[in-house]
């Protein structure tokens, strides 16, 4: 099986309140393009710009895979008066047939 890199697709599904003009950025991560059934692969949904967001983000075009929570951390650092931050979202997919998705 192997990976559109348009699939999928995370969103916040809730933010919370956000001073004006607040850059707030979603990115998504896979260990790998391809695997095999029997393979769990890793995927990281990473928020930056914000320490927390209310809720987990909502997934789209994961129906064809058993979805685990793998557990969040968040990060802050500030560097020369600048505050940055961001929460990571750890799941592990599991394929439930073979295909490219």
């Amino acid at each position: 099986m192997s990976f559109d890199s348009r699939k999928p697709f995370c969103k916040p599904e809730v933010l919370p309140s956000l001073p004006a003009g607040a850059d707030i950025a979603v990115s998504l991560k896979l260990d790998r393009s391809e695997a095999e059934l029997t393979d769990s692969i890793q995927m990281i949904v990473s928020i930056n710009g914000t320490r927390s967001t209310g809720s987990e983000p909502l997934c789209q075009g994961l129906e064809n895979f058993k979805v685990t929570p793998g557990g969040t951390s968040s990060r802050m650092e500030i560097i020369n008066g600048e505050i940055r931050s961001g929460i990571d979202y750890t799941y592990f997919l599991q394929a439930e047939k073979t295909g490219t998705f």
